[in-house]
């Protein structure tokens, strides 16, 4: 957030004068043909009062706008710092699931010890509801392999072997 404030400052800075000079640019000075009263006092008081609340409404849209446009940008890196924050973990499950991934691929039909794959919610399951090899997985009940599915956040189907297959894939063991 700390380098968004230099940015700002910066706006602040050259805004009005893109209010100035950007109108000058389109349509030119207005003032070129125009002569000038000789005096100040050629000009009625009322004139002057509606051109200083003009100012003033003006002055207030701006800084009402920037105020909006600060809060926009705060709500928006706010969003990117808790993402950033939260990087390091989101890292350390992919890491933790392409490892135990690329050591389950390695289990052949019904040998081969099996790694428990992280959990999307952090942790690992249990010991106990984990099949040690690519045997027991495919000998597990249903019951145990839709509790398998919940835990990894996967759909359920209604097809029991269908599940088999989607928990097999998921832990990136042939099936």
């Amino acid at each position: 957030m700390a380098q968004v404030t230099p940015f700002i400052e910066v706006a602040l800075f050259y805004f009005p004068l893109c209010l100035v000079g950007l109108p000058l640019l389109i349509w030119g000075n207005p003032m070129r043909n125009h002569v000038m009263p000789a005096h100040n006092d050629a000009m009625p008081m009322q004139h002057d009062a509606n051109i200083d609340e003009r100012l003033r409404r003006l002055e207030r849209q701006v800084d009402e706008g920037f105020a909006r446009i600060g809060e926009q940008f705060g709500r928006r890196f706010d969003g990117v710092d808790e993402r950033l924050d939260d990087m390091p973990r989101r890292m350390e499950y992919c890491n933790d699931l392409a490892h135990s991934r690329a050591y389950n691929s390695g289990a052949n039909m019904d040998e081969g010890p099996l790694r428990s794959l992280p959990l999307p919610t952090g942790g690992y399951p249990p010991p106990e509801i984990f099949p040690r090899d690519a045997n027991e997985l495919r000998k597990l009940d249903p019951i145990a392999v839709r509790g398998l599915l919940e835990l990894y956040e996967l759909p359920i189907y209604d097809n029991d072997l269908t599940n088999q297959v989607t928990l097999a894939k998921h832990r990136c063991v042939r099936w």
